[in-house]
């Protein structure tokens, strides 16, 4: 069997006037995989700006966006270790993930659960594009 490499959405964003104990800088991703890097980085250039704003929109105190690019889970997680942030709790079991295009996706609202961290929750699967 072969394991399907997807790729995700990821901004990594700067909350500047964010002061505790975890970084104020975090690798965010979108919950809608690609299955190819390429595809996954075209879409980002066909709308950097929609996803850098939409992002910004979802969090109630001032961010920016640092960067924008395609990343794998590992990837995203390995890139907040090395920020600073706490690994993130097991989960349950292994989860499912079907690679998808969103090409004619629209971006839609996300709900962004109230934790202690302005980062945990983001993508925690609960409407983020």
């Amino acid at each position: 069997m072969t394991a399907v490499i997807s790729y995700f959405v990821s901004v990594l964003l700067f909350l500047p006037t964010y002061i505790g104990p975890e970084p104020n800088t975090g690798w965010l991703r979108l919950i809608y995989p690609f299955s190819d890097k390429e595809v996954c980085e075209q879409f980002v250039e066909s709308d950097y700006e929609g996803i850098a704003q939409h992002f910004k929109s979802a969090i109630p105190i001032p961010a920016e966006i640092k960067e924008i690019s395609c990343l794998t889970i590992e990837e995203n997680m390995q890139r907040n270790l090395d920020i600073g942030h706490l690994p993130d709790a097991p989960s349950s079991g292994p989860q499912e993930i079907k690679p998808q295009t969103m090409s004619s996706k629209k971006h839609r609202d996300c709900v962004i659960p109230d934790t202690g961290s302005p980062f945990r929750g983001l993508t925690s699967g609960k409407g983020c594009f």
